[in-house]
């Protein structure tokens, strides 16, 4: 792992973390080509946080987020659900995933957004994305 080069980001995230450098590194995974988990790894306090909005307790990548974690610090860290609405349909994980890693972080900017209203969601978070292209333009 630590010599793959395939792994260097990786390898440089997880000694910024472990360094102190940075506290904690949040992404999106995807998962079997056809489902999207947010995850947060926090160095400060030995947590995954994991959000699922299908709420599978047996994420996969549970047990690859723990060994990466236990190899970069030296310490077993906690999972933790992380808050996130839960979808009542088969194709909006993307989109509330994002929403949950954006709600952790910036919780007044960006609440959870409401499983009645993900269309809305949808729609917000598109415009979102054309306002931010059309600032950089």
């Amino acid at each position: 792992y630590e010599e793959d080069k395939y792994f260097i980001r990786a390898c440089e995230i997880g000694h910024a973390l472990s360094s102190g450098l940075r506290r904690q590194v949040a992404f999106l995974v995807n998962i079997n080509d056809d489902h999207w988990v947010a995850v947060i790894l926090d160095f400060k306090h030995d947590l995954i946080l994991l959000g699922d909005s299908l709420d599978q307790n047996k994420c996969v990548m549970k047990d690859i987020l723990e060994w990466w974690t236990k190899h970069h610090s030296g310490c077993q860290f906690t999972v933790q659900p992380l808050a996130i609405t839960h979808q009542q349909d088969t194709f909006l994980c993307g989109l509330l995933s994002f929403n949950a890693l954006a709600h952790h972080f910036l919780p007044d900017s960006y609440p959870l957004v409401d499983a009645m209203l993900v269309a809305n969601g949808q729609l917000e978070m598109m415009l979102e994305v054309i306002e931010q292209h059309l600032d950089q333009v």
